[in-house]
C-alpha cells in the first residue's frame, strides 16, 4: 500500500506555506461540480469540482445508469489532480477525466475524496453516439454580478434543458460572471445551478469578463 505524500505549497504571502491536506481545515463539502468534454466525446468526459484544503484526493466513481439507485460499490474508479484555486486560497480545484466509456451510453457518477468518504450528489452523463445528428443548447452572457442574477441564470439553464430534453450539451458563449477573479460570483452561479450542472455537459467559452480583472460594465 503506497502512502500519498503531503503537498507543501509556497505562496507569495508572508505566511510560510500552505499544507495539503491541511489538518486544521474543515472537511467541508464537494461543490461547484461541472462536467465538460475532454478528449474523444464518444468515450470520455472531463470533471471539475472544489473542496476545502482537507481533501488531498481527486476521486471519481462511475457506473452505467439504470432505473435503480446507483451502486457505487461496483463503480469504475478514476483519479485526477488538484491545485489551489486561483481566486481562493482556501479552496482546492480538482480535475479528473473518465476514459474508456461506451458511446451513446448514460452513466451515473460522483466525485470527491474516497479516503474522507466525501462525495458530491450523484450526477448523470451521456457520451456521444458514433453516428447521427445531435441537438445542443446555445446560451450567452449570464454575466452574474449578484446572487439575484445568478439565480436568474440558473433558472435559465434549467428551463433550457427542460425545454430541449434531448440536448447533447449546453454551450455558453462567454461571460458567465461579471468579474472572473471574484470567486463569490462563481459560488453564486455554480451553487444555484448545481443540479443542472450535475446532469448536463457544459461547454463554456471564456469571455472578456472571465479574463478582465476589473470589468464592471
Amino acid at each position: 500500500m503506497s502512502i500519498k505524500p503531503v503537498t507543501t505549497i509556497k505562496t507569495e504571502d508572508p505566511k510560510p506555506v500552505i499544507v495539503i491536506p491541511d489538518p486544521n481545515a474543515a472537511k467541508g463539502t464537494v461543490n461547484k461540480v461541472t462536467v465538460t468534454f475532454n478528449g474523444d466525446t464518444k468515450t470520455s468526459k472531463g470533471f471539475t469540482w472544489y473542496t476545502t484544503l482537507a481533501s488531498a484526493n481527486s476521486d471519481m466513481q462511475l457506473v452505467q445508469k439504470t432505473d435503480k439507485v446507483a451502486d457505487f460499490s461496483k463503480a469504475t474508479k478514476f483519479s485526477g489532480k488538484y491545485s489551489i484555486s486561483t481566486n481562493s486560497n482556501s479552496e482546492l480545484l480538482h480535475k479528473a477525466e473518465a476514459t474508456g466509456l461506451k458511446p451513446g451510453t448514460s452513466y451515473s457518477f460522483r466525485v470527491g475524496d474516497e479516503k474522507l468518504n466525501l462525495w458530491s450528489e450523484t450526477g448523470t452523463i451521456k457520451t456521444a453516439s458514433t453516428t447521427g445528428a445531435f441537438t445542443f443548447i446555445n446560451l450567452a452572457d449570464p454575466q452574474a454580478k449578484s446572487e439575484e442574477e445568478a439565480i436568474l441564470a440558473s433558472q435559465t439553464f434549467a428551463k433550457a434543458v427542460e425545454t430541449v430534453k434531448n440536448s447533447a450539451f449546453v454551450s455558453i458563449n462567454g461571460d458567465l460572471v461579471d468579474v472572473g477573479s471574484t470567486e463569490i460570483q462563481w459560488d453564486w452561479l455554480f451553487g444555484h445551478s448545481q443540479n443542472t450542472l450535475l446532469n448536463n455537459t457544459f461547454v463554456a467559452a471564456a469571455g472578456n469578463h472571465e479574463e478582465d480583472q476589473t470589468a464592471q460594465c
